[in-house]
């Protein structure tokens, strides 16, 4: 069942969405693989990897990470930020596979955690044993059911430099750069077992929503600049779970939440931590595993999966919330379209072309044709207008000297506040993460010992003293190794008992002149 609700509340529209997702009962392992490094290209950072006979990726680097991504958290009253270097993530995507991935180069093949399809999860097997060349082995699980992606994500064949033309001359360029920012609930946070395991599956996650808009003109090309884990009082304060329900259409035997109430302290919330090192993002979404929130507007209380505040971005209102698992990335779908509705896109409904059943993303999607990872005519014209009114109203206000919002609420678009910190450090990602952060990253997910650098404790006689390889430890008590990794290392890192320096994979002395090594 598919339905919709609306209202008014301070001249915006709240937009609610109730999605049934069809999912299998229970997410079982399909298959064990090797997969097989076919290409490298460093030149570009593609690799065309070999997950099976039936699936050959070309994965590409990611820019959907800057230099740093911004974490958040609060300690004793004071919210604190810390940088994460965006280069232990390894984040690469294949468009045409919607594929988000980190992928991580070993000595032998690579590893590789992350959605290889909207349907199909991957992640490393480090106990098991490897193939006879050393490859890693592998589990992919499916995570929902199939949905056939068609012809979607042609390239497109228009100039970065190129223009849209709007209304009255307004320039629409062809790439937009839309910033967010997220906030995850204290329930979220608390189903992994560490920060960096965490923080890896929201990389993932945000990263599979924003694929699902390539293919359209403007691009949109979002970032994420900015991670928020919410403390147990401050998940209280945002989802206001204490309030009574009294519908016929909700089972009250669960914890509900006031959709709207959250939007709104979330709009606040945000707005308060923002600082010169976190400003506030183009637009901010909060990631819950709460199932049960309400629309508690109208004559009858709604349960649904998401809110949003349609045409938010850029405003005050540039603020929505969706559920997720936390385990098989289930919150994708509603997050698509809540993220949809911020930037403009209407429901599909009757109108030739864009109607409910012809089941793109903003309709009947689970018509589970290749429609359903394609956005109608009608959901690509309301994002365009939403653009182009905010570029309208960014002109305005910068012709006007003032970088401050509106009377309703608008502000400066387009313009990245965290553009200006790419180039706030020349050092290489090795010369800035730390060895054990590095390793505890690339292996977030053990089931058993520490993760760490391997220290002189665990030297192996066959390990070579100049090679740019990063090995990476499980050990238990009493110095007891259960196992190494040999990671193909950040340039920047130290070359394994060297003085040598890692650079383009080649292990080269200090200070070294690299230009001539890319």
């Amino acid at each position: 069942r598919i339905c919709q609700r609306s209202h008014t509340n301070m001249n915006h529209f709240v937009v609610v969405v109730a999605i049934l997702i069809l999912f299998d009962d229970g997410v079982t392992g399909n298959e064990v693989v090797y997969p097989t490094l076919v290409e490298s290209r460093d030149g570009d950072g593609d690799k065309v990897v070999r997950i099976n006979n039936d699936l050959i990726l070309t994965l590409r680097r990611s820019d959907f990470l800057g230099r740093e991504l911004i974490t958040s958290y609060t300690r004793n009253g004071e919210l604190v930020h810390e940088p994460v270097n965006s280069a232990v993530f390894g984040l690469h995507e294949d468009p045409q596979h919607m594929s988000s991935v980190l992928l991580h180069q070993l000595q032998h093949g690579v590893q590789l955690r992350g959605l290889l399809t909207p349907s199909l999860y991957i992640e490393p097997l480090y106990t098991m044993e490897r193939s006879d060349g050393g490859r890693m082995a592998h589990r992919i699980y499916k995570v929902r059911n199939d949905l056939p992606i068609g012809k979607t994500w042609e390239s497109l064949d228009v100039s970065e430099r190129s223009y849209l033309w709007g209304p009255k001359g307004v320039q629409l360029p062809v790439t937009i750069a839309v910033d967010v920012g997220v906030v995850c609930t204290y329930d979220h946070r608390q189903a992994f077992k560490s920060d960096e395991e965490h923080m890896t599956y929201v990389v993932i996650f945000m990263r599979s929503v924003s694929l699902r808009f390539t293919g359209i003109i403007p691009r949109i090309k979002f970032r994420l600049v900015g991670l928020h884990r919410a403390t147990e009082n401050e998940t209280k304060y945002l989802l206001r779970t204490d309030k009574t329900v009294e519908s016929p259409v909700i089972d009250t035997s669960y914890v509900s939440v006031d959709g709207e109430l959250a939007l709104e302290r979330l709009r606040a919330f945000f707005n308060k931590s923002a600082t010169a090192s976190h400003p506030n993002p183009h637009i901010v979404y909060l990631i819950t595993k709460q199932s049960n929130i309400i629309d508690y507007t109208g004559k009858e209380a709604y349960p649904v999966p998401g809110l949003a505040f349609p045409g938010g971005i850029c405003t005050d209102y540039n603020v929505g919330m969706g559920w997720d698992d936390a385990e098989y990335y289930l919150g994708i779908e509603p997050a698509v379209r809540l993220f949809a509705h911020l930037l403009g896109a209407p429901w599909d409904n009757v109108t030739k072309g864009c109607e409910w059943k012809d089941g793109f993303i903003m309709g009947n999607y689970m018509n589970l044709t290749p429609n359903a990872y394609k956005f109608s005519e009608c959901s690509k014209e309301g994002m365009k207008e939403t653009l182009l009114k905010r570029l309208n109203t960014s002109m305005k206000l910068k012709e006007g000297g003032s970088v401050d919002t509106d009377e309703s609420g608008e502000t400066v678009c387009f313009e990245s506040p965290y553009s200006s910190m790419e180039s706030v450090s020349d050092k290489l990602p090795g010369q800035v993460v730390d060895g054990n952060k590095f390793c505890q990253y690339v292996m977030p997910k053990t089931g058993y010992g520490n993760i760490q650098l391997c220290g002189d404790d665990y030297i192996n006689k066959d390990w070579n003293y100049d090679e740019c390889l990063t090995r990476c430890c499980h050990s238990g008590g009493w110095w007891k190794l259960y196992q190494q990794i040999p990671y193909k290392s950040l340039d920047g890192f130290k070359c394994h008992r060297s003085k040598k320096v890692c650079y383009a994979g080649e292990c080269v002395d200090p200070h070294t002149d690299v230009s001539k090594y890319w």
